[in-house]
């Protein structure tokens, strides 16, 4: 009413709910536990082998850049470099594409889809030494020894199981009606997933890339295995060369490691957003 005085008064905004200290303050602490052991890895980068030793908690005496400089040359990185983004780039593009095409076909299915996700999942529990040897043998009699394709090869099945299990939670997610309509409107089972299912797991893809990215340049295990020449050796290979038997150079190992962590955590805090998406989505169960 137009004289009702209440009518003036603005209504009450209701306060945010105050969050919980204990979950913030276990929040702070795991992120403490990553970020410490970050700190003292770039402070080491930077340290000579007996300053390493005196004050190894302390900043280092100099700022400059002579250990990333001697761990670049001594290591060869820039072959190790090209190495690592030849195998991760070539090991992720054929698990991504085949975990697609097994995902969206599991998803699709109306009988023993959840036997046959249950297959491709076992595999996140089988490890790698448990097969390396038939790998091995297998490979020799192939021809693929001295090559990069084990690495490769090796690399793309592992990233399958975690890659599945994640698309297979979003592609059953897909509204069906989405699908018959194109079916409708003339398009195969192909066209279907190719134009409207892939589409829409952009998200979730780029999930499974960064995962299986992050494991595979950072893996020490299979390229010591099968890319133990000088000219097939990753990053984490040629890191090794710092150890030696009666002295080992830290400052250079450390040097090392920050250059090889520097390119995976640009991208992932570049795409922080998007792999927190991915994660949601390939978690919902339809």
């Amino acid at each position: 009413m137009p004289g009702d005085p209440t009518a003036r008064v603005p209504p009450r905004r209701r306060l945010p709910a105050p969050r919980s200290l204990p979950g913030q303050a276990l929040l702070v602490l795991a992120c403490a536990v990553v970020l410490v052991p970050c700190y003292f890895l770039v402070l080491g980068a930077f340290k000579t082998v007996p300053e390493f030793f005196s004050s190894p908690f302390s900043p280092p005496q100099s700022w400059g850049l002579d250990n990333f400089v001697e761990a670049w040359d001594e290591a060869d990185l820039t072959t190790a470099f090209r190495n690592s983004v030849l195998i991760t780039a070539t090991s992720v593009l054929l698990s991504t594409a085949c975990a697609c095409l097994a995902a969206y076909a599991i998803a699709r299915m109306t009988r023993g889809a959840n036997l046959l996700q249950t297959l491709f999942v076992a595999g996140l529990v089988l490890p790698t030494q448990l097969i390396v040897i038939a790998a091995f043998v297998e490979m020799r009699w192939l021809g693929l020894i001295g090559t990069p394709w084990p690495v490769i090869i090796l690399y793309a099945v592992y990233g399958l199981p975690l890659a599945v299990l994640l698309l297979t939670g979003f592609f059953r997610t897909l509204p069906p009606q989405l699908l018959e309509a194109a079916a409708i409107d003339g398009a195969g089972a192909w066209r279907q997933f190719a134009l409207i299912a892939l589409p829409l797991a952009r998200v979730p893809i780029f999930t499974v890339i960064l995962l299986n990215s992050v494991w595979t340049w950072n893996d020490f295990f299979v390229p010591l295995v099968f890319a133990n020449h000088e000219s097939l050796q990753t990053v984490p290979l040629a890191i090794l060369n710092f150890y030696g038997e009666n002295t080992t150079n830290y400052g250079l190992v450390f040097a090392g490691v920050t250059m090889s962590a520097i390119p995976v955590l640009a991208v992932y805090i570049l795409m922080t957003r998007q792999f927190i998406g991915g994660v949601v989505a390939g978690a919902i169960k339809g």
